[in-house]
């Protein structure tokens, strides 16, 4: 067999093969959700309210009374306390 010939059947193949992983995640991202959404029904204005309570109350737990500010990572002073606020 050619090398060259040999080069581009091994190139066709990878791209094949990248293709079909891609659309193979693409399908799962696709399946899924809309598998569990049918699974679990409506989520309710209660669950709603219900879940940002607890985060909220996560936050404060969280939250330096002292500074009013929470725990930076190291090398983002100010970054956590900004994307909490948000």
């Amino acid at each position: 067999m050619d090398r060259k010939y040999s080069d581009q059947l091994a190139c066709q193949l990878f791209f094949k093969s990248q293709f079909l992983f891609i659309l193979t995640l693409v399908s799962i991202n696709v399946a899924v959700p809309s598998l569990y959404a049918q699974s679990e029904g409506t989520i309710t204005a209660k669950q709603v309210r219900s879940a940002i309570s607890g985060g909220v109350k996560y936050l404060l737990d969280e939250q330096n009374v002292k500074r009013g500010t929470w725990n930076d990572m190291a090398g983002y002073p100010g970054g956590v306390t900004a994307l909490v606020t948000l």
